[in-house]
């Protein structure tokens, strides 16, 4: 008999372990969610913050183009051209990147590639973007 008493308490004192844990968590859980109330809470309550207003642009935007080889048209440059002006209330100054050889209109600027003697392959051509990037060849900021 006494074996059968033992196993009763022994029951009785884990489900009573049981118990305490399971209401441990319930106070966790309850304390995380009145927290997360005060968060919600306090977040109604500030203003949302203005987004950063640009500085505004002194001067004209300067805008970088490049076309090499025989991938694309000239007209491609055109469009792109016509579409910031089109879009912009700025002075534009449309700067092109292209080879020695390729004629561009008086109202853009021509920057000559240079020939990158270490670079080979098919992908040769992407590395001449880079030499947008170069402030040599602007002031301001680039688009």
């Amino acid at each position: 008999m006494t074996d059968k008493y033992a196993k009763r308490i022994r029951r009785a004192v884990e489900y009573q372990q049981r118990l305490e844990e399971t209401q441990r968590e319930q106070r966790a859980l309850h304390k995380a969610q009145r927290r997360l109330e005060k968060i919600h809470a306090r977040q109604a309550q500030e203003p949302e913050p203005a987004p950063p207003t640009p500085a505004p642009l002194i001067g004209p935007l300067h805008v970088g183009c490049l076309i090499h080889g025989t991938a694309y048209e000239w007209q491609y440059v055109e469009n792109l051209y016509n579409s910031v002006k089109r879009n912009s209330t700025y002075e534009i100054v449309f700067h092109v990147f292209t080879e020695a050889y390729r004629e561009v209109p008086s109202h853009m600027i021509k920057h000559e590639l240079r020939e990158w003697a270490d670079i080979n392959g098919p992908r040769k051509r992407w590395w001449y973007k880079m030499q947008i990037f170069n402030p040599a060849n602007h002031s301001g900021p680039l688009l």
